[in-house]
């Protein structure tokens, strides 16, 4: 599985989200989900495509054993924490946004330790 392009074309979905999101707020009015928006496109845009350009830099990542695991855990966590950006401006609860959070941090420290393994200690 390509993992480097499977990123980058989530995070080109996630830029066209937060575009389509940022305009909307544009032609509303409503600001107040802006943080929403704001985190669609540094979450889904940049971390995505930071990812798979390192993942492109850096090929010997793809044959870590948590490198697919590390991938469903960003993706799944990123949905939970927007989603639960949402969930928050409409009805106060915070469970997605916090377990959405917690799994992208695990999500960065399992791609830390594949970097190292993979490519700063690499042989």
């Amino acid at each position: 599985m390509r993992l480097d392009i499977w990123y980058i074309a989530l995070a080109l979905l996630f830029l066209l989200a937060g575009e389509v999101f940022g305009e909307w707020m544009a032609r509303s009015h409503d600001h107040s989900v802006a943080l929403v928006h704001s985190h669609i496109n540094v979450i889904g845009w940049a971390s995505f495509a930071l990812f798979g350009l390192i993942h492109r830099a850096f090929p010997a990542l793809a044959g870590s054993v948590l490198a697919l695991p590390q991938f469903v855990l960003a993706v799944a966590s990123a949905v939970f924490f927007i989603g639960g950006m949402w969930v928050i401006w409409a009805a106060g609860d915070v469970f997605g946004a916090i377990a959405g959070a917690y799994g992208l941090m695990a999500a960065t420290v399992l791609f830390i330790i594949m970097f190292f393994q993979r490519v700063v200690f690499a042989k």
